[in-house]
């Protein structure tokens, strides 16, 4: 039993010729989710297909979508959905979310938020500005009202819509609309953001200030970017760590602290390559 997740892979195989599909299932998720941890990439992305694959042969067997099917369906998408972002195939990624995202029932507010931010940042990436915009703003609308003021769920979500909201106007030199909603999002990470949220926000101010100041750095804004990089080191996720390090790299190249920046890079480079 202590052995279930290394041997995740192999069980679910197993399970899968037994004719037992929803152990199968389990455990190809299971499988998927160890491989994503350790960014075996494509690893995860077999287990997690397989999973799929099993989820819509009972759909189809069954004639039906149980409401725990369905669940199991997005839930899987959505992991799937992240590890091809993370590939750099976006439209596969775009493909998964959407398709979860018309699986998720209207009230589930913060899910279908969360899907619609993820299609934005697809977007995004692929510099589709007026689109990802469109897909934020999508994400917001699915919110709606903030149901209560301690609802720490609600506004973290909230809170990374405006964040990726932010980045987009900084490709799109809109320092104004930076400055705006930083103002706004500020309140609400003080009472509920999370470090990976604060992270995120030392970021934006690192780069409207970049923009602002026409990439000329002053102490004040190098101070934001190793603020982004202290809160990320506080999480400890080495994703966000590795991203504040190439922030803080771009900010010490044109400061003008050559070395360090070097460094940053060459650490965040060597996070890039093993992911």
């Amino acid at each position: 039993p202590e052995q279930r997740e290394d041997l995740a892979a192999p069980l679910a195989l197993h399970f899968r010729e037994a004719g037992q599909p929803q152990e199968a299932i389990r455990y190809f998720t299971l499988a998927g989710d160890r491989a994503k941890s350790a960014y075996a990439n494509a690893e995860a992305i077999a287990s997690y297909r397989a999973a799929l694959e099993l989820l819509d042969e009972a759909g189809r067997a069954l004639g039906d979508e149980s409401a725990d099917r369905t669940e199991s369906t997005v839930e899987i998408l959505e992991r799937l959905g992240g590890v091809e972002d993370l590939l750099g195939h976006h439209e596969l990624a775009q493909q998964a979310f959407e398709r979860a995202l018309s699986l998720t029932a209207h009230d589930r507010r913060l899910q279908r938020s969360r899907l619609h931010r993820k299609i934005g940042a697809t977007w995004k990436i692929r510099r589709e500005f007026a689109r990802a915009l469109e897909s934020y703003r999508m994400a917001e609308d699915a919110l709606g009202q903030a149901p209560d003021a301690h609802d720490h769920a609600w506004w973290r979500e909230w809170l990374d819509v405006q964040t990726i909201r932010t980045e987009v106007h900084y490709w799109l030199n809109e320092v104004d609309e930076m400055a705006a909603l930083v103002r706004q999002v500020r309140p609400a990470l003080e009472r509920h953001g999370t470090p990976a949220q604060r992270s995120d926000f030392f970021g934006n101010l690192l780069f409207m200030a970049s923009r602002r100041d026409r990439y000329v750095i002053s102490d004040e804004t190098l101070g934001y970017g190793r603020a982004r990089l202290a809160a990320a080191e506080e999480m400890g996720e080495p994703f966000q760590v590795a991203t504040a390090q190439f922030n803080l790299g771009f900010s010490l190249l044109f400061y003008g602290n050559l070395d360090e920046a070097e460094r940053r890079f060459l650490q965040s480079l060597g996070f890039a390559e093993r992911a």
